[in-house]
């Protein structure tokens, strides 16, 4: 393959691509070759290893030899999140975007969401996805018809987007499927949302923050495999339900996840963005659910979980009782409701029950004639 010649790209904007990559030999060509052969060409593809052992290595030298546009950063292994922070800091672009290492970009993807971006003028474009199964690369959609994108303004209604979930194929805490304004990347202080899981919530919280408007491009230009693994920080699953780290120190699955609402309750309390009761119940589900994974993996029994688990029960409890008052007074005036509604009924009753009613019902029906 020979090198690209960006020459003919000179005036329009470069895309940073990043690929942290974490033993991903088995998929990294596939990956790569979907990645260089976008339409929009004015772009550089940012590979970090992330301190592989197998050989990756390798397989970016390969590619990197073939495409000029490849960079190489290396690292010592620390996860998908400081990997990415690697690439950030190597990039040169004025937009990023990110995709793994074991999944595909349509051969469109940088090309429609950079025109569906400056198109909006938005700070941050949101395509739809398709997700594959390892043997079945060859029969991927290409649903990119030319659907209307969806446009998100003000932060209220982007962070309902982040609270309230995905829509349809689009996702919203995800790191690819989206490109960025570089900008949005200015003054992460990465540390601070450093942790073994759930990085990705945690750094995009904070990016969402910055954007004053999004769109949601329906056309499905990212391909996710589906291996029953993610990357980069992925190596033993079942393991990673207890012996995690925030910051740098021990912690579980269930903390981290109170750490996203926590950061998520500050920004929505600061900005009077009013959607405290939707960021709970994200929290007490997402709980729930993360527990249920926990005792069908009999990992509940590590004693930050477990102490986790009582704390969130105790919380929802609290929570409860803050609210019987209120549930209280709605209940008194239901029932005052029923009874008014009851009384009116049996008063009806006995009018059209009475001698005088019956007497009088030809005279009515003669009046409603005239009345006509």
């Amino acid at each position: 393959m020979a090198a690209f010649d960006q020459r003919s790209m000179s005036k329009e904007p470069t895309v940073s691509i990043i690929i942290p990559i974490y033993n991903a030999e088995k998929y990294l060509a596939q990956c790569l070759g979907s990645v260089v052969a976008q339409s929009y060409g004015n772009i550089e593809i940012i590979c970090v290893n992330d301190g592989s052992v197998d050989g990756s290595d390798k397989v970016i030298d390969m590619w990197s030899n073939k495409d000029t546009r490849i960079k190489k950063v290396n690292i010592k292994n620390s996860g998908a999140n400081i990997a990415r922070k690697a690439g950030v800091k190597k990039a040169s672009g004025e937009f990023i975007a990110f995709v793994d290492s074991d999944d595909l970009m349509h051969v469109n993807n940088i090309k429609n969401n950079l025109d569906c971006l400056r198109r909006t003028r938005a700070d941050m474009s949101v395509n739809a996805l398709v997700q594959f199964a390892d043997c079945d690369t060859n029969n991927l959609s290409d649903d990119t018809g030319n659907l209307r994108p969806d446009v998100i303004v003000g932060m209220r209604n982007i962070f309902q987007f982040l609270i309230c979930g995905d829509r349809g194929d689009i996702y919203s805490m995800v790191p690819w499927g989206k490109l960025y304004k570089k900008e949005l990347f200015d003054h992460i202080d990465w540390d601070k949302i450093d942790a073994t899981r759930f990085n990705d919530e945690l750094l995009l919280t904070i990016v969402y923050e910055k954007c004053q408007k999004i769109t949601l491009l329906p056309q499905k230009l990212s391909y996710y495999r589906d291996n029953g693994f993610g990357q980069s920080d992925q190596k033993q699953l079942s393991k990673q339900l207890v012996d995690l780290k925030f910051q740098g120190k021990p912690s579980s699955i269930l903390e981290i996840i109170y750490k996203i609402y926590k950061l998520r309750d500050t920004i929505i309390t600061k900005n009077q963005l009013g959607l405290e009761r939707e960021n709970y119940d994200w929290w007490f589900h997402n709980s729930m659910y993360r527990t249920n994974q926990l005792i069908r993996r009999d990992a509940i029994c590590d004693g930050n979980n477990l102490k986790y688990f009582k704390k969130v029960w105790q919380e929802n409890e609290r929570r409860q009782q803050s609210m019987l008052p209120e549930k209280a007074t709605h209940v008194a005036r239901l029932k005052q409701s029923e009874q008014r509604i009851t009384q009116l009924e049996n008063e009806i009753n006995l009018i059209m029950n009475s001698r005088s009613w019956k007497i009088t019902k030809p005279l009515r029906a003669i009046g409603r004639v005239f009345k006509h």
